[in-house]
């Protein structure tokens, strides 16, 4: 089994499309991804579609979103890696399949304890296995097949518009070689200063999913809240190698951690690393 907590969307797509096949055929399971990247999304999205069991009716598309937050500061290493992202391609699920757009395409608010919150897209492992899940409850009912999945990354606040307008400005300018080692040399900057998040206030991070129909209108949504992402992956990623190696994980191939552990196991496993279920409203 191969297990990582990397959240570049390049090279989680590499993962599910050109690996995962490989994988499969071989009887190998890769389980990339496997952090606060993205873990927490993974499970609210799962969550999310278990309460639209025998919703909506019959014939009507159901869509998820995913918007991670975190209130306080981030790495360094973490900055240079999103600086880095902004300029890949990034990815979306939409119309029932992956399709290919910059990141921070997109902006989306969510409401956090009574507060807007802003995020902007980004490619993620949610949009490879939220909708492959089969989620079936009592009596037969079965979640609505998703047809869009799109997952938003809340770090920047009130800075997430300009980040889309960076994004929409560095892209095509990071295809010249002469820009693109300006920001590289930047990034390594970035990640020399070691800065880590501040440890004079808590750090609290927020993921939540919401549930829509095809007309937008919400079905259903699901909030999970934390401290520190950085202290989360570490268990989390521990619990995932050590479960698997006392149960083994199928099927194989490429998985998203709703598919490798199912729901309940993998949200008491977020929940001691960290990550628990806020009450519904």
């Amino acid at each position: 089994m191969y297990l990582d907590s990397s959240g570049e969307p390049p090279f989680i797509r590499q993962v599910f499309e050109e690996f995962g096949p490989h994988a499969e055929r071989a009887g190998a399971v890769l389980l990339t991804a496997f952090g606060y990247d993205y873990g927490p999304g993974n499970l609210a999205g799962g969550r999310s579609r278990c309460r639209l069991l025998g919703r909506p009716r019959p014939g009507c598309r159901s869509a998820t979103s995913c918007a991670g937050t975190s209130r306080r500061g981030t790495s360094a290493g973490t900055r240079a890696s999103v600086a880095g992202v902004l300029l890949e391609p990034g990815y979306a699920f939409r119309g029932g399949r992956i399709v290919t757009e910059r990141s921070a395409a997109h902006v989306m608010s969510f409401e956090v304890d009574g507060k807007r919150r802003q995020g902007f897209s980004i490619g993620s492992s949610e949009q490879f296995g939220l909708p492959r899940l089969r989620l079936a409850g009592a009596g037969g009912a079965v979640a609505a097949p998703l047809t869009d999945v799109g997952v938003y990354l809340g770090w920047f606040g009130g800075a997430t518009r300009l980040v889309q307008a960076a994004s929409a400005l560095g892209t095509p300018l990071g295809r010249l070689a002469g820009v693109r080692r300006i920001l590289d040399a930047q990034a390594r900057r970035i990640q020399r200063s070691r800065a880590q998040p501040s440890a004079v206030q808590a750090i609290r991070s927020d993921v939540v999913a919401v549930a829509r129909d095809a007309g937008g209108r919400k079905l259903a949504a699901v909030h999970l809240t934390g401290g520190d992402p950085y202290s989360f992956t570490a268990p989390i990623l521990a619990w995932a190698a050590g479960t698997a190696a006392a149960q083994g994980v199928r099927p194989a191939g490429a998985l998203g951690p709703v598919e490798a552990f199912g729901l309940d196991s993998l949200e008491s496993a977020c929940a001691g690393a960290g990550f628990s279920r806020e009450p519904a409203p």
